[in-house]
């Protein structure tokens, strides 16, 4: 998310507006038979895999080495 925010230089402080968009992308993309792919979040210690897009702490080993969703269009 923070490369998206930084790619179109936006505020970081506009990082809740950017995750509601996603959806409404997801929808758009969806009528012109497109597809929004997305890898979860995952925990860089553990490897536990979040099942929502924004994640700040592992549930599992509390660590804050968090790898980002990945999103791809296809």
């Amino acid at each position: 998310m923070k490369e998206i925010i930084y790619l179109l230089d936006l505020d970081p402080k506009m990082e809740k507006e950017v995750y509601s968009s996603i959806e409404k992308i997801s929808k758009i993309l969806k009528k012109k038979g497109l597809k929004l792919m997305m890898s979860p979040p995952k925990c860089r210690s553990c490897g536990f895999e979040f099942y929502r897009v924004k994640a700040s702490k592992c549930p599992r080993c509390k660590s804050q080495r968090i790898q980002e969703a990945i999103f791809v269009i296809r």
